[in-house]
Order: C-alpha cells, then structure tokens, then sequence
C-alpha cells in the first residue's frame, strides 16, 4: 500500500508537467485555425489604399514604358516590324497587362474566398479524418467558436489517451478490453468507449465506488460530449485525468495505465510542431500580402519585349505555392492526427500481429503501448517526407522548407539563439567587465553582443559554450581560458587526472609498437611477393609478364589447367581400373596353364609307370592317355598364348598410366607456377593497399600521442584545459579507444 502511495503521488506529479504541456495543444490548435482564416486586405482600407497608389505609380511608369518603347521604334525602325520585339508584340503584352492590372486584385479576392470556404467546409478534415467537420458560421460565431473548440479538444485528448488507456488486464474493467470491433474502448474520451454501454457503465461504476476518485470531483462528462436535452454539450476537461492517477482497482493494482515521461515527449512535440506551423502561416499571410502589393511591379516587367526572362511567370508560380502551403500544411496536420487513430486502432485491438509473450509484465501493460510510442514517433518523422512526395507527384515544388523540427524553423531558432545569446553572453560580458573594471558595462555590452552571436549559432550541444567564448572574444580580443581556481598551481587531484591522460599516452604506444610489428611482417611479405613477381618478369603494377600474358589471361589458363588436371586424373583412375581388371584376367588364364600343365604331368607319369593296372574299361590305357595329352596339349598351347596376349595388354595399359601421369605432371606445373604468381600479385596488391593504410594509421596514432602529450604539458603548468583544444583531445582519446 505504501508503494502504491508513493506511485500514485509521483504519477499526480508527473501528469501536472503532461497538463502543461497538453494544454497548449488546443490554444495553438485554434491558433492554427484562426490564422488559416485571416484576410489582411480585404478588411483593411490602408492596405488597400497602399495597393491604390503603387498602381497610380504604376500607371505613370507605364506610360513611361511606352513611350520609351516608341522612341526605340522611330529610332530602329527594323524593330517595328520584328515578329517577337515587335510593335506588334509589345500592343498585346500592353492589352494583358491591362487586363491583368484589372483583374488581379478580384483574383485575389476569390482566392480569399475559395480557402475561406474551403475551410469553413470542413473539407479537409472530412477528407483526411472522415469527419463532418463544419467551421461554416451557420449558427453564428459562437457556433463557429463553439466547433473550432471542440476540434482542439479532440485533438488534445486523442493525442494523450493511448498514454493514459484503462487496464483491461484487471478483472474490474475486463469489459473494456479492446476488440477488433472496437480496438478504442479502453481509451477514456473515445467514441469507442463512448459506444460501449457494458464499458462505460463499469467505469461509471467503479469511479462512483472510489472514494479518490470522488473526492477529485472527476466524473465521465469531464472526458466525453453529452445530449442535454438536444443540444450537444461539451464540458470536457484535460485536467481531470489528474484525479484518476491514483484509481485503484479491487486487486490493488492502478486502473490506469499510464505512460508518463513519453507522454510529455510526444505532447511536446506536437506543440512544437504547431507552434513552428502557426509561424509559418503568419509569414505565409505576410509573404501573400507582399506578392499582391508588388503584383503590378510584376505585370509591369512583363510589357518590354526586349526584357529577358518571365518575371510574371515566376510571380505567378511563387503566388500559387504560397496560396498552396497553407492548405499542404493543415493536410499534414490532419493526416497525423489520423495515422494516430490507426495505429491506435490497430496496435490495441490486437490486430497487427505482433507476438508479445515474454514482453508483457507482471501488471499487464505489455509491449503494446512501448510499440505504439515508437509508431507514433515514427509518424512524425515520416511526415516530414510529405512535402517530397507531392513535389515528386505533382512535380511542383512547395514553398518554403518543411521541418518537423521547430528549432530548425528560422523564427524559433533565432528566437531562442537571442534569449539564450542574451543570458550566456551577460555572463561572458560580466566577467569581460569585472577584468576591465566595469561589470556593469561589461554585462550591457554582453548582452547586445550575446543577442547577436546568439542569433547566428546553430542550436544544438555547445551552443552555450561556443556562444560565451565567441562573445568574450569579440568584446576583448583574447581567448577564454576556463579552470578551477583551487585546482589552478597542480592542486587536489591533479597529479590523478595527470597520470590519466599518461595512461592514454602509454596505451597510444603500445598501439603504436602493434601497428610496427604488423606494418613489419606486411612489409616483408610484400618483399618476397614482389622478389617472386620480378623473378618470373612480372610488372607489378599490372600483372602482365614479360612474354604479354596478362593478369586476366593468366587466371583463365589456370582455370583451364585445373580442369585439364581434373580431367587427366579421371582418366588415369579409369587406365587403373583397367589394369586392375587385367591383371585379374591374366592371373585367372595363369591358373588355367598351370593346371593344364599339371593334368598332362600327371598323364605323363602314368605312360611311364610300367606296372600301372588297366582299368576295365582301358581308359588308362597307352593309347587313351596319349590321346588325353594330345587334347591337354592343345589347350594348354592355347592358354598359354591367351596368357601372352593378358601380359602384352597389362604392359600397353601400365605404359599409357606411365604417360598420362607425365602429363599429369607437366599440367600441374604450369598451373602451380600460375597459381603461385597469381597469388603473390594479389597478396602484393592486397599488401600495397594494406601498408598504405598501416603507415596512415601509425600517422594518426603519432598525432594522437601528439595531442596528449599537448594536453599533459598544458595541465602540469596550470590545471586547465584550453577550450580551443579540448575537442581535439577527446578526439584523440576516443580513437585510442576504439583501438583497444
């Protein structure tokens, strides 16, 4: 309980700083509106008037004009007769102009009032938005008042209420759990939750049951427009939202799911970017008053013949992007604010297909809002693309710059450049005074310098800084040097922030002996490359041989000798297969002869054994035996000259491995001589480029070391730093760094 006190008091406090904030976004929402509307010449006499007397003006230079011009054509009377400097040309160009004279200031007029209707009609946020947004004054100005305010409030709470949403995690308000149906019914002040009867009654009730909730004096007309009675009420209050912070459910856990910090980010920069669109609306109405005024100068321009160029062209081109801006810049304010509502829509309806186990807490908030934070962000910093894109569609280029950034807008920036040039360049200028003897002058004087140094300074980290030092510069001449008195003579912690920047030192050196021993081993590696290259006539700048092979050239003939060794190994392992198989059949007709051989010794023995029996039949009889030899011994004379022909083979084949395997041999020469000068080119090459880059290094090392060493010797003598070379410095130290 304790903890959740504590929370809810910091979210209280928290929602004060979003309430500032947000309450600026209908005041210059409307602010917006209004200047859109603004005419400063149809509803001014003395402008009109101005307009009135530049056309006399006008008038009589015309005349002058044309006079001129018939003194030229007495004088040349070639001219007259020219078909396109010609009197002829110079009648007509005189008739547009006329016309032009007459029919500009109506011009102007109606275009006043085609964007008076166009935006009283509502017709942009109806295109954009969808609504039926009417600003037309058919119930008079309250009601015209009355619509532009409610306008502003939905703007104000559609901006903050994805950040300030219901947690429909807790049992309490399961009722108002997002769907696809309805993916905004969790958000207080929606026309989601404001549809959901089942929704809005459980808050209604759970509100009523909390005693913080009504003691805040918060109820539901303060987040939504109601019917009394036929006639739409809107009493909706942005800082009620500060008496639901502390809302508890019967859980214990916050029935809000708030998002402060980020919602202060966005809320401010959609100020920002109101702020940076009404000053670009007020100079847009300045610049389109200057453009009527001077319109007669531009019609004027376009009578002479003879004058070069289309000043009344570009006059008329520059008046329609300037017409065309406010228009271009409200569609991107309407075009944002509805890119909310459909990433809002989109990621709490669960729609979007995006997996959040593992991110959502133990409280429920999850990954959605986090997700919708950087949607939204995203949104502005892809509508600064817009103006691009219609340049790039309608090829026509918009007036003027479009920055999502207000401090990049030439007002806001100069404006701010002042206020802070004016506060540091007082500071500068006090201290100028008080070395000069005169603090009081010096801090005036610092202040009117400040104003301007401001004014030119980039606003950004170091403004401050740069500012007191250009003003302090400008106002004595001389550098400003900062320090700490009590550290000035070596004092406390000087001999520490010493040995510090000894240690970048040193670290700076041991980077600087790695670089020589590697800047060493390249070097020596690049030796024996270009010794190999030399030695095989290689111009080392090319690749090319002394014989014309070319770099390229020798690649391909590697390439063809890799596949000639490839191709030469198959078949040598084809031959060997081959062999083998012969041998095997040799050895089988080897068998065969020896067992010839041993069937006629055997028969031999039989013929000369004298006291051998007869068999019955007289197969082992003299004369069976000597014809069973004589059949043996054909055989065996045929075996043995099969067993000829197997060795005469076997030889053939051994003699043609013999040979592929020299071919072999000399193929793989050339492509290993190949391979190794193309190998000692690249590494040469790769090497050359390598050393190059070692040697620039080991520079920027030397200089590094430099620097400290600079910066060291600075801080023994007095413990400053000097502001000129402190930048310089931390360069230095960072890219010690970054080595390792």
């Amino acid at each position: 309980m304790i903890g959740h006190v504590i929370v809810s008091q910091v979210f209280r406090i928290l929602f004060l700083i979003d309430n500032v904030v947000y309450w600026f976004i209908p005041i210059l929402y409307k602010l917006l509106l209004y200047l859109s509307s603004v005419d400063l010449v149809s509803n001014s006499t003395s402008i009109q008037g101005l307009i009135q007397r530049i056309y006399i003006l006008v008038g009589v230079f015309m005349l002058f004009k044309l006079s001129f011009s018939v003194m030229n054509y007495i004088v040349n009377p070639d001219a007259f007769s020219d078909q396109s400097k010609g009197f002829s040309n110079l009648v007509r160009r005189v008739v547009i102009a006329l016309a032009l004279l007459v029919s500009i200031p109506w011009i102007f007029e109606e275009a006043y009032v085609i964007q008076g209707k166009i935006l009283q009609s509502g017709l942009l946020p109806r295109l954009v938005l969808g609504e039926s947004v009417d600003y037309s004054d058919g119930g008079g100005n309250d009601y015209l008042e009355d619509t532009i305010d409610t306008s502003a409030r939905d703007v104000q709470f559609l901006m903050f209420g994805p950040f300030f949403s219901l947690n429909y995690d807790s049992s309490d308000l399961s009722e108002c759990k997002p769907t696809v149906d309805n993916p905004s019914k969790h958000i207080l002040g929606t026309n989601g939750m404001a549809s959901d009867k089942a929704c809005l009654d459980k808050v209604a009730s759970l509100m009523d049951d909390d005693d913080d909730v009504v003691s805040s004096g918060v109820n539901l007309k303060d987040f939504f427009r109601y019917d009394d009675g036929g006639k739409i009420q809107d009493e909706r209050k942005f800082s009620s939202f500060g008496g639901l912070t502390a809302w508890s459910t019967s859980d214990g856990d916050f029935a809000i799911n708030y998002l402060p910090i980020i919602s202060t980010i966005c809320g401010g920069y959609l100020v920002f970017l109101l702020l940076s669109f009404c000053i670009d609306i007020a100079g847009r109405i300045i610049r389109l008053l200057f453009l009527q005024i001077l319109s007669p100068v531009a019609v004027i321009s376009s009578i002479d013949p003879t004058s070069s160029g289309d000043r009344l062209k570009d006059w008329a081109k520059e008046c329609f992007k300037v017409w065309l801006t406010l228009f271009i810049r409200l569609l991107i304010i309407f075009l944002i604010i509805q890119l909310v509502r459909v990433v809002t829509d989109t990621i709490f309806s669960g729609t979007a297909g995006i997996a959040t186990e593992g991110f959502s807490n133990e409280k429920g908030v999850g990954a959605r809002p986090w997700i919708y934070v950087f949607l939204i962000l995203g949104i502005f910093s892809a509508a600064k693309k817009i103006p691009e894109l219609i340049e790039k569609a309608t090829g026509l280029k918009m007036e003027g710059d479009f920055q999502l950034n207000p401090f990049k807008n030439p007002v806001i920036a100069g404006m701010t450049g002042m206020g802070v040039g004016a506060a540091v360049g007082g500071l500068a200028g006090f201290r100028a005074g008080v070395e000069a003897g005169a603090p009081v002058r010096g801090v005036l004087g610092g202040i009117a310098t400040g104003i301007g140094k401001g004014r030119e300074e980039k606003i950004g980290i170091g403004m401050m800084g740069n500012i007191r030092r250009k003003t302090y510069k400008d106002m004595t001449g001389s550098e400003l040097r900062t320090f700490n008195p009590w550290q000035k003579l070596y004092g406390i912690g000087g001999q520490q922030k010493v040995d510090a920047e000894k240690d970048y030192r040193n670290r700076g050196y041991e980077q600087l002996n790695d670089l020589d021993t590697e800047l060493n081993m390249v070097s020596h590696q690049n030796a024996q490359n270009y010794s190999i290259l030399r030695s095989n006539g290689i111009d080392v700048s090319t690749g090319t041989s002394s014989d014309g092979i070319t770099y390229e050239n020798r690649k391909s003939s590697r390439e063809r000798n890799r596949q000639r060794m490839n191709s030469v190994r198959n078949e040598i392992a084809q031959q060997q297969n081959s062999l083998s198989q012969a041998r095997m059949d040799r050895e089988d007709k080897q068998n065969r002869v020896s067992e010839l051989k041993n069937r006629m010794d055997q028969i031999q023995s039989q013929l000369e054994n004298k006291n051998r029996i007869l068999m019955a039949d007289g197969s082992n009889s003299d004369a069976a035996l000597k014809r069973l030899h004589d059949s043996l011994s054909k055989d065996y004379d045929s075996a043995k000259a099969e067993l000829g022909s197997a060795d005469s083979q076997i030889k053939d084949i051994e003699s043609e491995i013999t040979s592929r395997q020299q071919q072999l041999s000399n193929i793989s020469n050339a492509y290993n001589n190949d391979d190794r000068i193309i190998k000692a080119y690249d590494e040469y090459s790769d090497g050359i480029i390598r050393e190059k880059e070692l040697r620039g290094e080991r520079t920027k090392i030397e200089k590094d070391i430099a620097t400290i060493n600079d910066q060291i010797s600075d801080m023994k003598t007095f413990y400053h730093v000097d502001e000129s070379t402190r930048q310089s410095v931390a360069e230095a130290k960072k890219s010690i760094d970054n080595r390792g």
